[in-house]
């Protein structure tokens, strides 16, 4: 799914603008003097962006009726093939400007600056209100947003920190490979024609966790115990519930305590019991004074404690809602 952006105006609107005017179609009127030599392009207006439709509720209607929740991406893919490699819509209650480019996509990075503004998944932002939960940065803006992302940057981005989880996941990795050659060996001509969609989230989740919690769920064994099959669960079931809950109205959903709405809540309440399952156990191997060793990415915050508890808590659980989307949703 290419990038979106939520934009009303202001630097970031004026960068896509000032796109729009240097890639726009010829004009077939009489041609005019050429502009002196560097003169800089007119800033189209933000309604010069190219649109799909106008309707935001007939978009939605439409979307539903073609099943398109489930192959948004392709959607997203067609709307680019027609309007270009930037266009805004409108569907339901969201609404934005998706970019597919990476050099517009740098563009409007560089003019949001330091403080850049997310999209905002209502849903979700909901769910920590309801909960008293705090914010990680998939939901945080402005002053919050740079705080926490400048802490999380050296144990999640730096090279240093990389390099501290990178054995976790090849862990990961080398019984993914050993579990699909057992798997071979016992078909009865050596070979394996097999819809991997299933492994690979599990493969993706066993992943992510590992490097984040320090603990295997045991996703790739035969029979996963029913504590990992209810996280897994969870994780799904808050993946799939997000996207329609992009374009609904979360209030008239919680208010007619709807069964999307219920799913979506319970889903996320088993995620964030896990992480505390997690950090209940971190600190016991913390109290029986052990030797350190590195165990993940969340009891190495833990234990520098430069983020308060219950941020830690919020942006691990989003990091385990964005591992999983970025490495198997692209699916």
């Amino acid at each position: 799914m290419g990038p979106c952006s939520r934009l009303w105006g202001g630097p970031a609107a004026r960068q896509l603008c000032r796109h729009l005017s240097s890639s726009a179609a010829p004009s077939l009127t009489a041609p005019t003097a050429p502009e002196p030599p560097g003169t800089p392009e007119p800033t189209l207006p933000y309604e010069a962006i190219p649109r799909s439709g106008r309707s935001a509720w007939l978009n939605l209607y439409r979307v539903w009726r073609s099943d398109g929740f489930r192959r948004f991406h392709h959607i997203m893919q067609g709307n680019f093939q027609r309007y270009g490699p930037i266009y805004r819509e409108t569907v339901g209650t969201y609404d934005c400007v998706n970019v597919l480019l990476p050099q517009d996509a740098a563009q409007l990075f560089q003019a949001e600056g330091i403080f850049p503004r997310r999209m905002g998944v209502e849903a979700w932002v909901a769910h920590r209100h309801l909960r008293n939960h705090k914010c990680g940065l998939f939901l945080l803006n402005g002053e919050e947003w740079r705080a926490d992302r400048l802490v999380l940057n050296k144990e999640v981005i730096s090279p240093a920190g990389a390099r501290k989880f990178l054995p976790l996941l090849d862990t990961v990795a080398r019984d993914f490979t050993a579990l699909m050659h057992r798997r071979v060996q016992r078909s009865p001509r050596c070979s394996l024609t097999v819809d991997l969609y299933h492994d690979l989230f599990r493969f993706t989740l066993e992943a992510s966790t590992h490097a984040l919690y320090g603990e295997r769920l045991g996703l790739l064994e035969e029979s996963p115990n029913a504590e990992s099959q209810r996280f897994i669960s969870a994780v799904k079931t808050m993946l799939q519930t997000t996207l329609p809950l992009l374009f609904l109205p979360t209030r008239l959903l919680r208010w007619a305590n709807h069964r999307l709405w219920r799913e979506h809540i319970h889903a996320w309440d088993t995620i964030f019991q896990h992480a505390d399952k997690c950090i209940q156990h971190i600190y016991q191997e913390f109290c029986l004074g052990q030797p350190h060793k590195y165990s993940g990415i969340m009891a190495e915050l833990l234990l520098q404690a430069e983020l308060p508890l219950d941020s830690i808590k919020a942006n691990i659980t989003e990091f385990t809602a964005g591992g999983v989307d970025t490495g198997w949703d692209w699916m």
